[in-house]
């Protein structure tokens, strides 16, 4: 008598105690999983269920665990449903690494977007990496009044515009390249953003720097939501390509982020150098929310996180022309 299992039995009943308790937390896992995916595709409904959005990189490390598993152990059904998640995942995260670079120049510009985090009390890393990357244009997310004297970038940038806070949305502009109508704009929120028309080679764009509100209650998300749709509506269309820059509050594949930028034509300045968590960066709660757009007509030849510099978020830095 044959003692060979057939591929088509589910192995559970005759798995040892240590296969069934991986069986069902593996199980477990995969309608967890399930639930968190769903939960995230209807983010448009709850700042809750949106929050669910941002982890898709997580995502999809867990469900080719989970595939990797059921197929090992030959349950066909489960390793269906765990492959299925996979192909999903993979659709959502893989594009980000696909396709090339704007060639780079030498007539290419740096900026560089730090949010410093008010409470960090390492300051000098920051003032170095600022010095170590020599961007043209310096956007500063979270700063107080003590941080701007301390690092005192209006030394090395002759366009400047300030405006510190003792919460966590000051926000300040630097520049070497000329800034013209340099201001500070209450779009849709009643924290600040910065609005000037840069001179990049003899090209004007529209440069906006923001930092809106984090999505940690009704309150704020809806905040967060006008605020961003009150960019794309105030510059998404203008004469000058927009670039926009800053810490968004919300990740690529929020519903909220394809309902307001879906149809702006601007471009985030991530695709074809991948995902790139910024914030908690290391975590398993990394997420990429620190982020570029902007109109087509801005070449982008390279867009890097930088290195950790005592801060919640790393810095974003993008070469354009």
């Amino acid at each position: 008598m044959s003692t060979e299992l057939n591929d088509a039995t589910d192995t559970t009943a005759a798995a040892a105690p240590g296969w069934r308790l991986g069986d069902a937390s593996f199980r477990l896992a995969t309608v967890g999983l399930a639930v968190a995916m769903s939960a995230g595709a209807l983010g448009g409904f709850s700042y809750l269920l949106d929050l669910a959005s941002h982890f898709q990189v997580q995502y999809l490390v867990c469900a080719l665990l989970s595939t990797i598993y059921f197929a090992y152990r030959r349950q066909r059904w489960w390793g269906g449903a765990a492959g299925l998640m996979l192909l999903i995942t993979a659709l959502q995260v893989l594009p980000w690494y696909v396709g090339s670079a704007d060639a780079p120049t030498a007539a290419d510009s740096k900026i560089m977007m730090v949010n410093v985090w008010t409470q960090n009390p390492q300051r000098y890393r920051v003032a170095a990496a600022i010095r170590d990357a020599d961007p043209d244009i310096v956007v500063l997310l979270e700063v107080s009044e003590s941080w701007l004297a301390e690092l005192d970038l209006g030394a090395s940038y002759p366009y400047v515009h300030e405006e510190p806070r003792s919460d966590n949305f000051g926000i300040a502009l630097y520049s070497r390249l000329p800034l013209r109508h340099l201001r500070t704009e209450y779009l849709g929120s009643t924290v600040p953003t910065i609005v000037a028309q840069a001179d990049v080679n003899g090209k004007e764009i529209t440069l906006v720097a923001t930092h809106p509100l984090p999505a940690v209650s009704a309150e704020y998300a809806s905040a967060r939501d006008s605020q961003l749709e009150a960019v794309v509506d105030a510059y998404g269309e203008s004469a000058a390509p927009l670039l926009l820059i800053g810490d968004l509050n919300i990740s690529m594949w929020s519903p909220i982020y394809r309902r307001v930028f879906g149809k702006s034509g601007l471009r985030n300045t991530r695709e074809s150098f991948g995902v790139m968590a910024s914030w908690q960066r290391g975590s398993l709660l990394q997420i990429p929310i620190d982020m570029a757009l902007c109109d087509p007509r801005i070449l982008v030849s390279t867009c890097a996180i930088g290195p950790e510099l005592g801060s919640d978020h790393r810095p974003l830095i993008v070469e354009f022309r």
